[in-house]
């Protein structure tokens, strides 16, 4: 019986814990710095890399039956969830009725429709040679800025400037996560985490909306030459950061590895 890879499940739980923590702290970005800062280095890397892993995952999305299977595992609890959170939101906030949208999702039920979609899109750019997919999908990412319309509608802001993301963890090998893990890797990997954090320390006033991947460029309140700009070196800084924190990724099984299987759920 062959042995399971334990590396991505411990990877899926700590990004689990980082999604879970960075929930937590979010009531407090606004009263300490420090807090803030960690906020925004937490929001570079943790769902970057998650839709990557995601994407590495995806390889069976064009057997017969997959859009069927992956609708019920992810589009069936989007709508349920979503009307408990109509649900939540009617009593939490006394409103006169109870606004069901299931066109834009509630808090971080995104992630469910986006990764939805991508696996959609899947069909479109597995055609084409990976440097063209992904330029293609870079330019769709830095492209969907220019349009206010674009916004939580659908998750598509986020479906299209998270997906090149999804794109390079589906091309990625198990070669090239191996070589990773290489001791040379594991030792320079925890640089890009501290330069992020005093790059955030440095220049406090990027707001940590820009990781969300959900505003046009106006609705950011810049223009949008210096909006691509930021959204480019954004794209950059995570992959870093996403790679760094495979390379420190432990291999071994621990007592929170099987936790690791099951973070959709979480």
């Amino acid at each position: 019986m062959k042995q399971r890879d334990y590396f991505f499940d411990n990877a899926k739980f700590i990004l689990i814990f980082f999604v879970v923590f960075g929930h937590l702290i979010q009531s407090f970005i606004h009263e300490n710095e420090i807090v803030y800062t960690l906020y925004k280095v937490i929001y570079t890397f943790h769902m970057p890399a998650f839709i990557l892993v995601s994407g590495f995952f995806a390889r069976g999305f064009y057997q017969k039956g997959y859009i069927k299977k992956i609708a019920k595992k992810l589009i069936l609890p989007y709508l349920i969830f979503q009307l408990i959170y109509s649900i939540f939101y009617y009593f939490l906030y006394n409103e006169s009725s109870i606004a069901i949208d299931p066109l834009n999702p509630h808090w971080s039920l995104w992630f469910l429709i986006s990764l939805f979609f991508w696996h959609i899109m899947l069909f479109g750019f597995s055609r084409l040679k990976p440097a063209v997919g992904l330029s293609l999908a870079l330019a769709i990412g830095l492209g969907v800025g220019y349009f206010d319309w674009i916004s939580n509608y659908l998750s598509l802001s986020r479906t299209f400037v998270f997906f090149p993301m999804f794109l390079l963890g589906f091309y990625l090998t198990k070669e090239n996560v191996q070589m990773l893990t290489r001791p040379p890797f594991r030792i320079i990997a925890v640089i890009p985490f501290v330069a992020s954090f005093i790059f955030y320390s440095s220049f406090p006033d990027i707001s940590y909306q820009w990781l969300f991947g959900s505003k046009s460029y106006s609705a950011l309140e810049t223009t949008e030459t210096i909006g691509m700009m930021i959204r480019l070196g954004l794209y950059i800084l995570s992959t870093i950061m996403v790679f760094s924190f495979l390379a420190i990724v432990p291999k071994s099984k621990f007592f929170f590895t099987s936790l690791g299987r099951n973070t959709l759920y979480v």
